[in-house]
């Protein structure tokens, strides 16, 4: 079946017309015609429309920057393939990376203020998805302190994080988390939310840098340290400050 629709002329070069629906995906010819005679000629494609299911991970820092694994149905590799954030005026829409048909990769952009954010998809730039799913925007977290200064090199130290930004939904989510140097331990959010309790790892004796993260996958960078100091040297520290 053929149909006609409208085109406008917005150059001697270009004119523009409104794509009408059609009942399957692939490739239709397109021609201008002028005047009852066919003046040019094309192709275009029409695809089944994208749809977002799960954005994860579910929340991350106003700062933009997390690494978000978009999960949904028919995706499709374009140079336009795009993550937008929110609706509106006030929506940002970022590039995107194909990693099937039904997952891909964008980076959360910035924003101005906490809230939560439909993410939806779009292949030319122009059309996106409809209903897409919620990623939620937070205040970043930041470290301050840690007490005690000094842990048990064989791990086991109960070690009290103390900052800002730490939320319940975060532990809820089982995604808070301490990152001491290399190693990742869960977390437990203090009853007024003003520190984050987790047991130190082993590591060699040294300076241990302490970080958290509130997403599971972005971490602070405040530098905080404790000492790590093998058991035996913090008992005889222990004797000597009893003297």
């Amino acid at each position: 079946m053929v149909a006609l629709v409208a085109a406008s002329t917005h150059s001697a070069g270009e004119v523009r017309c409104v794509a009408p629906p059609h009942g399957a995906t692939g490739w239709v010819g397109v021609e201008l015609v002028s005047l009852d005679e066919t003046v040019g000629g094309g192709s275009f494609f029409y695809e089944a429309r994208a749809t977002v299911s799960l954005v994860l991970p579910l929340l991350g820092p106003v700062e933009g920057g997390s690494r978000l694994t978009v999960l949904g149905s028919h995706f499709r590799e374009s140079s336009a393939l795009a993550c937008r954030f929110g609706h509106g005026s006030g929506a940002v829409a970022v590039a995107a990376r194909l990693v099937s048909a039904a997952q891909l990769e964008c980076v959360s952009p910035v924003v101005p203020g906490a809230s939560a954010r439909a993410v939806e998809v779009s292949s030319n730039g122009q059309q996106f998805s409809t209903g897409g799913a919620a990623f939620t925007y937070a205040r970043a977290a930041a470290v301050s302190a840690v007490w005690p200064v000094q842990g048990s090199a064989e791990g086991g130290t109960p070690l009290t994080v103390y900052g800002s930004g730490f939320t319940a939904a975060s532990e809820s989510l089982g995604y808070l988390q301490c990152r001491l140097n290399a190693t990742v331990v869960r977390g437990q959010l203090l009853g007024d939310g003003t520190g984050v309790v987790c047991r130190s790892a082993a590591v060699a004796a040294g300076y241990v840098a302490v970080e958290v993260s509130t997403n599971g996958l972005d971490f602070t960078a405040d530098g905080v340290q404790y000492e790590s100091v093998w058991s035996a040297e913090i008992g005889r520290a222990s004797c000597r400050e009893r003297v």
